[in-house]
């Protein structure tokens, strides 16, 4: 009971909608009954009263009820399912922007090839800086993956290690910058995995671990849509505004890398050793 009048509070056109017809009710009866207790109006003018009161509170309730849908669909919604969708972070500020400001960054996708394009000098840089940087990328070279992929992913067989050839590339750009970087103060670190994700996903923890940002690109929901329609639709959640949530995926990725991956042999561990060179 409760949790109704709790609702009924904020939302106030509800409530004088629901109190409108009730008088209407009573108005239009003449009388109020409540299990044996039963009071009879005896002026008409009373009546007529209850009645135009309660045909203002209606008006005044269905007003106000469009009104708030009118300017809910106005606005982007902040809710979705059980998250908060917040995209103010990566709207109003630059994903670059929270690369050079993360202490760490957690990386996960196919490939990953978008991301390390785009990114990888940014990212080079912030391994400089002393963040860490970790990266979970599919094997298609192991069974089943390579199966799967290669007759549900809408790549022909022979194209499709071209696009993990250029992401291994962009990786190999990034070590070539913290080779030639007189020092290197953060980590870079990569893992294979023959799981194929569910979702791509981008997580920044900051300094002082209170205001992360994750962003999930989710997959196309079959295997027979090509890749390339994948990761369209996006979540943005922040740790400050959906605690339960970031730690959620920040949790999930802990588990895959450190249960469900194998170290990449491409890296080259001179690259991590935090001196002066």
């Amino acid at each position: 009971m409760s949790d109704i009048i709790q609702a009924l509070i904020k939302r106030s056109s509800v409530f004088i909608i629901i109190t409108g017809v009730l008088l209407l009710v009573i108005g239009a009866s003449g009388k109020i009954v409540f299990n044996t207790f039963s009071f009879q109006f005896s002026s008409p003018t009373t009546q007529w009263v209850i009645i135009v009161t309660s045909l203002i509170l209606l008006i005044v309730g269905i007003y106000q009820e469009i009104k708030s849908n009118s300017a809910s669909q106005d606005t982007p919604s902040k809710n979705f399912g059980l998250f908060t969708l917040d995209t103010n972070p990566l709207v109003h500020t630059k994903v670059e922007d929270l690369i050079e400001s993360a202490k760490t960054i957690d990386i996960l996708g196919y490939n990953s090839k978008s991301v390390l394009q785009e990114f990888r000098s940014h990212l080079a840089n912030a391994i400089i800086r002393g963040a860490s940087v970790r990266l979970i990328f599919t094997d298609i070279s192991q069974y089943p993956t390579k199966e799967i992929f290669e007759r549900h992913a809408g790549h022909s067989a022979a194209s499709l290690p071209s696009e993990w050839a250029k992401a291994l590339g962009y990786i190999n750009d990034i070590q070539k910058i913290l080779k030639a970087s007189p020092k290197v103060n953060g980590k870079l670190e990569i893992k294979s995995t023959t799981w194929i994700p569910s979702c791509n996903l981008i997580l920044f923890n900051s300094a002082d671990n209170k205001s992360g940002i994750v962003r999930i690109d989710f997959h196309a929901l079959s295997f027979r849509q090509p890749l390339t329609l994948a990761g369209k639709l996006f979540l943005v959640i922040s740790q400050k505004d959906n605690l339960k949530a970031f730690e959620y995926f920040a949790k999930g990725f802990d588990l895959l890398w450190e249960k469900e991956t194998q170290e990449w042999n491409g890296i080259d561990s001179s690259i991590n050793q935090v001196s002066e060179k």
